[in-house]
């Protein structure tokens, strides 16, 4: 059997079990997140990224007249966090290749009365940029109001999906490196 596609499998099934994850940051929106590693994906190791085309919007979802608007905004969230969290951006040569997509859907919140609800949903996807693999998964689903983009809520779905990412691990070379160099700078 592929060792690529049971990896993604289960990599889907961990994502499928993870869902029901909740954040509320201070008082704001409630975000569901699910996400997922693939085994052995040593992201950490990783020192730069690059982003992907957007994804399309999965099965039940749409895109609307600001799904382009709110991807746009996202894109600047996610580069703030994976630098936070170690990473560098290099566009040409990111060892890491991040996809990201928004869309929604006008779900039933009751069936009985018939009332309704609009929920945002954010994917982010990480892959290895050689090999292609995928190396770690988030979906982040929050209600929204389909007829403005509400910053903060983008904010707190990206917040949300990105809490577990790895931060970059340094390696020992680089941390002699860096004690190195404040002992210089030091009087």
């Amino acid at each position: 059997m592929d060792p690529i596609k049971v990896s993604m499998s289960l990599l889907g099934l961990a994502c499928l079990g993870a869902v029901g994850c909740y954040a509320t940051a201070g008082g704001g929106p409630e975000v569901a997140t699910s996400t997922a590693a693939a085994p052995n994906g040593e992201i950490g190791m990783h020192h730069t990224f690059a982003f992907g085309l957007t994804e399309s919007a999965p099965v039940g979802f749409v895109s609307s007249p600001r799904t382009l608007e709110v991807e746009r905004r996202m894109r600047g969230l996610i580069a703030a966090a994976l630098t936070q969290k170690g990473y560098t951006e290099d566009p040409d040569k990111g060892e890491i290749l991040v996809r990201f997509g928004a869309s929604n859907a006008h779900e039933a919140e009751n069936p009985e009365t018939a009332n309704t609800m609009d929920m945002g949903r954010l994917g982010i996807d990480v892959y290895d940029a050689t090999t292609k693999v995928e190396l770690w998964r988030a979906v982040a689903v929050v209600q929204i109001d389909p007829k403005q983009i509400n910053d903060r809520i983008v904010g707190a779905a990206v917040s949300s999906a990105l809490a577990t990412f790895p931060a970059r691990v340094v390696s020992a070379n680089e941390a002699t490196t860096t004690q190195a160099g404040r002992a210089s700078k030091q009087p």
